[in-house]
């Protein structure tokens, strides 16, 4: 019983090890690697925060809280390709989603 886990984890370990030297040469994996620099934020005008909010239909207070921590409304995650790798994928949450896809139609 041990030697079937013993072997278990060693494959595991082999498939984990070609996934992630496979995927070096990918961008994903450069920016991972690389980590999350902090990111500043560039300060809005209060009368541009108010603005936007109302051509874009949304409460002013909900469109300060999504740019105080643009990345926060931000969720990573991993794909693989065809070809093998993995890809980064960052989906906006819904709130963020909503408001992009309003500017996306109303341009």
């Amino acid at each position: 019983m041990n030697g079937i886990l013993i072997a278990v984890l060693i494959v595991t370990g082999l498939l984990i090890y070609k996934i992630i030297s496979s995927s070096r040469k990918q961008e994903g994996y450069k920016r991972w690697k690389a980590g999350s620099a902090p990111i500043t934020i560039p300060w809005f005008d209060e009368e541009a925060v108010v603005k936007c909010a109302n051509l874009l239909g949304v409460e002013e207070a909900a469109l300060k809280e999504i740019l105080k921590d643009i990345p926060g409304h931000y969720r990573e995650f991993w794909i693989g390709k065809r070809k093998g790798g993995y890809r980064m994928i960052s989906a906006p949450d819904k709130e963020l989603k909503a408001i992009q896809d309003t500017i996306n139609h109303r341009v």
